[in-house]
């Protein structure tokens, strides 16, 4: 007979407060500026897609020339903002000069932002101008970036354009594989008796464990 195990995604565990201080500075008035690092695989994407809501705009960057970059950028903000990729944008600022024009207020964030300056070494210099513009942020721009002594340069770096515009600069480390979870919510008990369940361990084991305390 076939026997068929529903399992749920795994919860998003920990980084409770990488959430809470990206939460407040994507629904934040004066919000201009977070960048956030850590080496591969440790979970950046995951907790800054995470973080976007409806509304929001997120893009990924790869290795194509700025061009194809700025196109593709341009696809990704026309989920959110419609017919936006149908002009051609013949510069950087004139990307960000057009959105600006076409939204009140719109979350943007650039994830791995090392490959979009390694295509376009002026980017952060038209990011700073635009960030310097008087009058009520436009755009909440979250950089993101495994290259961390790039993505620290960009906000630490007294020499660098965007140093001291970033409200939010938070650094990533991997969870500690010996180290599990502050603590198991509801929603993370039931996804690990769904887990054991389906891998028939949980009446094996459901005795020794206390995560249903």
């Amino acid at each position: 007979m076939l026997k068929l195990h529903v399992v749920m995604a795994p919860p998003f565990l920990d980084r409770d407060d990488n959430q809470r201080r990206l939460r407040r500075f994507m629904g934040g008035d004066d919000s201009r500026l977070a960048v956030l690092y850590g080496r591969r695989r440790c979970g950046k994407s995951t907790l800054v897609q995470r973080m976007c809501a409806e509304g929001d705009a997120y893009a990924l960057a790869d290795e194509r020339e700025s061009s194809l970059q700025a196109q593709a950028l341009a696809s990704e903000i026309a989920r959110v903002v419609p017919g936006f990729d149908a002009a051609r944008y013949p510069s950087w600022d004139a990307l960000f000069t057009s959105l600006e024009a076409r939204v009140q207020r719109l979350n943007l964030v650039l994830d791995e932002f090392p490959y979009l300056v390694a295509s376009a070494p002026e980017l952060p210099s038209v990011i700073q101008r635009h960030l310097d513009r008087p009058g009520p942020p436009r755009l909440r721009l979250v950089l993101c970036g495994s290259s961390q002594r790039m993505m620290q340069g960009l906000a630490l770096d007294r020499n660098a354009p965007l140093y001291g515009r970033a409200q939010e600069i938070l650094g990533l480390i991997p969870n500690r594989r010996d180290h599990p979870p502050t603590r198991w919510s509801s929603g993370h008990q039931w996804y690990l008796v769904s887990a054991w369940t389906s891998a028939g361990l949980f009446s094996r084991y459901a005795h020794r464990s206390s995560i249903l305390d």
